[in-house]
């Protein structure tokens, strides 16, 4: 059995307060000594803070308070928000008192005021912000770039924002000109090759940049295209056309996934297998289902169990888990049930390097993944060792 009594990780939930009194008055110094590396944690000065990039910053609760922690646990931001969410073109969102929303920098200076009704992280220098019901857009200077007007909206993506209004969609530049006209079905995705998916009287095609239509919207679901080719749905067969709408493999699939490591995940008469860009099996529909490649493995199942399998269709995984996540910087989130669904990670070759015993774990992200236990948020390095342990 693979799920830990959690009693068994006390030694590692150890807190060391030094009081030093001084004789004039005294004072009191506190430190968080983390019992996994024996190495104190502390809080870091301007110049250590001055070097650290947005993937270097954590966002950490202790106390109900949120603040920042680098990859080594070491304090960069006191607790001190209702919420904060990671850093991004230079700013963290995060959440006051009142309930308002708004970003600081990586020396907690509130650098755009908390006045906003909701937020979203920055992306490419922009972010999204809320004003009553209305949706629009800041700068990182906090200007308002666009007003508040917009039902919905999406981060800008090479130049534009899908945007909604009146349950219709249509596409603005960073300047808040309406470029795409607003008459689309669905939210119209971030243009890849040049081009994005509309959806319009329930049938799908594709647009430019300019809102021209390239693909006549006539298909049950077209994707976007990737190395030239996409995905399109046709009598409930999915297949792959160029972007002269030739089909290069015939929609015979009950689903058709996107090629990665010039391989897709294809699903036909009920089982999971693998093709080529040509159209012809590599790995045999044999799985209960199956992802895509990653690292050179692929999730899969087999009688209610997940393992994984490498380019050859070989199990070098066993097939034990109850859920299971693709591989991310070499390592795989995996869960047993005993009673919950509890989660853990493993390597490549199968070992766990952390105990399956967390509610909730988040695929790795430069070197550091997040987790829950008992509702409590710590961080993890890729061998394993707490950066960040849950605060109880």
């Amino acid at each position: 059995m693979l799920v830990k009594d959690k009693k068994n990780d006390i030694l590692e939930k150890i807190f060391i307060c030094v009081v030093i009194i001084g004789f004039l008055g005294g004072f009191a110094y506190t430190f968080y000594y983390d019992a996994t590396k024996n190495t104190e944690k502390r809080m870091l000065t301007k110049e250590e803070i001055a070097v650290l990039s947005d993937d270097d910053l954590f966002p950490v609760r202790k106390n109900k308070k949120w603040g920042f922690i680098d990859k080594n646990g070491n304090i960069v931001i006191k607790p001190q928000f209702e919420y904060a969410e990671k850093f991004s073109d230079g700013l963290a969102r995060i959440e006051t008192l009142e309930g308002k929303f708004g970003y600081i920098d990586k020396y907690s200076n509130l650098v755009i005021k908390s006045y906003f009704d909701e937020t979203r992280s920055f992306m490419y220098g922009f972010a999204d912000i809320k004003l009553g019901d209305k949706w629009g857009y800041i700068d990182t200077k906090g200007n308002i770039i666009v007003e508040p007007q917009f039902d919905e909206l999406a981060p800008f993506s090479s130049g534009l924002s899908s945007v909604k209004v009146k349950g219709k969609w249509g596409c603005i530049d960073t300047k808040g000109n309406m470029v795409i006209e607003l008459k689309y079905d669905e939210r119209i995705f971030p243009f890849i090759e040049g081009l994005a998916p509309v959806s319009l009287d329930g049938r799908w095609g594709l647009i430019d940049t300019n809102g021209n239509i390239v693909i006549q919207p006539k298909y049950e679901y077209i994707d976007v295209f990737q190395d030239g080719l996409a995905i399109v749905t046709i009598n409930g067969k999915q297949g792959y056309m160029d972007k002269d709408e030739k089909m290069v493999i015939e929609p015979i699939f009950d689903f058709a996934g996107t090629f990665i490591e010039g391989m897709a995940n294809v699903k036909v008469n009920g089982k999971w297998g693998y093709i080529d860009r040509k159209g012809e099996f590599i790995i045999e529909p044999k799985f209960e289902n199956a992802s895509y490649f990653s690292d050179g493995l692929a999730l899969v199942k087999i009688n209610d169990k997940y393992g994984y399998i490498n380019r050859n269709g070989d199990i070098v995984i066993e097939a034990k888990f109850d859920e299971a996540r693709d591989f991310v910087e070499g390592r795989a989130a995996v869960a047993l049930e005993d009673g919950n669904l509890m989660w853990g990670f493993i390597d490549e070759k199968g070992n766990i390097i952390k105990n399956i015993e967390f509610e909730e774990v988040q695929d790795f992200e430069n070197g550091v993944a997040k987790l829950y236990l008992d509702g409590e948020l710590g961080y993890i390095n890729r061998s394993g060792r707490y950066i960040w342990m849950p605060d109880y």
